[in-house]
């Protein structure tokens, strides 16, 4: 069995996975937001394609 760990490898082991959660969430938003960029740019892609047509 594994002995018990110090108060302080237990702060900084959550504080590890803290700060990797936090990155994750900042990843997430970003991807989101770049999704969001692309759907704009391929709304106004279209747009300018269905002017071209007329």
């Amino acid at each position: 069995m594994r002995a018990m760990q110090s108060t302080d490898s237990i702060q900084s082991e959550f504080t590890l996975v803290d700060c990797l959660l936090q990155e994750r969430v900042s990843v997430h938003q970003s991807s989101h937001k770049e999704i969001q960029l692309l759907n704009n740019l391929k709304e106004f892609t279209k747009r300018e394609w269905q002017i071209n047509q007329l």
